[in-house]
């Protein structure tokens, strides 16, 4: 090993080819706080996110911390590269001959319990308008019990789409967050991304699908 000191901070690459020393201390409680500190750069920061590992590495060469490094997506906001994750993204899909603009449109008209107020919600111009006119309808009574399935299956009729299959597969094995600031703590995570992030959880999940298939 390269550092002189008691403890060294390590960055290793993915496959582990590459070893790069970025600092050192004689002390354990400071050696595994840089660690910490490096790790949550990679993972909610800008860095690149080429690194497989942060580890500390003692004085005899053993590692006594290692943290993997698995970068975090928490924005789908308009304008952003990541929108295509939102269930705003407005992408055409057709079910039954029925064709919706997102998949907020299929979700929300899946609610209601009227076949009235479910084409209401598919004529809405946008996402939002959909949206605001989910909140008033009657919804099925079935509802609770069904909505995580409903999105799964809305998720993987707009992901048919190659283009949108594409861009999924290469956010690669990063953690996938619907981050709001709207207290959505069920389908995403508050500003202290603190949630059951289930949007986060399905796209990954099809992510996974995806790929096994390829």
């Amino acid at each position: 090993m390269e550092h002189k000191k008691r403890y060294g901070i390590y960055e290793l690459g993915l496959s582990f080819d590459e070893i790069k020393l970025i600092d050192e201390t004689n002390n354990f409680n400071k050696a595994i706080s840089i660690c910490e500190e490096r790790h949550n750069d990679f993972v909610c920061g800008d860095e690149p996110g080429q690194i497989g590992h942060i580890c500390v590495i003692d004085h005899n060469g053993s590692i006594v911390e290692s943290k993997k490094v698995r970068k975090t997506i928490g924005n789908f906001y308009p304008n952003t590269d990541y929108h295509f994750l939102s269930n705003f993204f407005e992408c055409d899909f057709t079910f039954m001959g029925v064709t919706y603009k997102s998949v907020e449109h299929f979700y929300q008209a899946a609610k209601a319990n009227n076949a009235k107020s479910s084409q209401k919600i598919i004529d809405a111009k946008t996402p939002a308008d959909c949206k605001k006119i989910g909140r008033k309808i009657v919804m099925r009574k079935d509802w609770e019990d069904i909505k995580i399935d409903v999105m799964r299956f809305a998720l993987r009729l707009k992901f048919q789409d190659k283009v949108l299959q594409e861009l999924l597969l290469e956010t690669g094995d990063a953690e996938l967050e619907e981050g709001n600031h709207w207290g959505d703590r069920f389908w995403g995570v508050d500003g202290s991304r603190y949630g059951q992030n289930w949007l986060g959880r399905l796209l990954m999940e099809l992510r996974d699908d995806l790929r096994d298939k390829n």
